[in-house]
């Protein structure tokens, strides 16, 4: 998949649908969310996708951490910290 194919309604390489689109500069990147999550569309062109797969490694921690975080809003019975949760 390239990154002009990232649009709002379409789905992605994964087969789920896009929600939103955060910010999209083909061919060098795109950033949107699916229902699970938000995901990141590396450039077409190899050589500009390994050094941005190596800078995003250095945040791979963070996703889990802010998970275990809001973990109990996902079930909670406020419905507004649910909704925190889900965005």
């Amino acid at each position: 998949m390239n990154v002009a194919d990232i649009s709002k309604g379409e789905n992605d390489s994964a087969g789920a649908q896009i929600l939103d689109v955060y910010a999209k500069n083909p061919p060098l990147y795109a950033v949107y969310r699916t229902a699970k999550r938000v995901l990141i569309q590396f450039a077409d062109d190899r050589k500009d996708q390994d050094p941005q797969r190596e800078n995003i490694a250095k945040l791979n921690p963070l996703p889990g951490e802010i998970n275990g975080l809001i973990d109990g809003w996902r079930t909670h019975w406020r419905q507004g910290l649910k909704s925190k949760a889900k965005r």
